[in-house]
């Protein structure tokens, strides 16, 4: 949905909290990677 926003939305406050969300996101994506990594999980793609 925040991509979306980005990619259509014209109100500036409202594309920077797409933003942020999206970075945000990223990084609990990576965070989660990098534990299920050293847990010897396969991570799924």
């Amino acid at each position: 949905m925040a991509e979306v926003e980005l990619e259509h939305g014209t109100d500036d406050e409202t594309r920077d909290m797409a933003q942020k969300i999206i970075d945000a996101q990223k990084e609990d994506i990576a965070e989660m990677t990098a534990m299920l990594d050293r847990m010897g999980v396969e991570v799924p793609e």
